[in-house]
């Protein structure tokens, strides 16, 4: 997933259709800091330009989404999506930040000369 596959994504969200698919518009140097932001927070490398790909799981790409969703409607000026995405993207980004490791139930072996 490249940082444009994300702005578009965002753009859907946000009902900016119009911004899907241009890349050159000035909205997308905005974008790129505002990516750049989540990712920091998240915790995952920042990009240089939105053609770069961004190889994370998926639980980081959904708050990486929801996060920029979140950014990116304060600069519309949108403050009931700016609302409801900040309440998705804490919802995603503790899910993306938690380690759950998954372990594996196991008896102990008996030692030798033991029991």
């Amino acid at each position: 997933m490249t940082g444009y596959d994300i702005f578009d994504r965002v753009c859907g969200l946000l009902g900016c259709h119009d911004l899907i698919g241009h890349k050159e518009s000035g909205k997308c140097a905005v974008f790129l800091n505002m990516l750049n932001q989540i990712c920091a927070d998240l915790g995952i490398r920042t990009i240089e330009n939105l053609s770069q790909k961004i190889i994370i799981k998926e639980a980081q790409t959904e708050a990486l989404i929801y996060g920029s969703a979140m950014l990116f409607s304060v600069t519309l000026r949108d403050a009931a999506c700016a609302k409801i995405y900040t309440e998705l993207y804490n919802s995603k980004r503790a899910k993306a930040l938690s380690k759950t490791d998954t372990r594996q139930d196991i008896l102990p072996s008996p030692s030798i000369g033991g029991m």
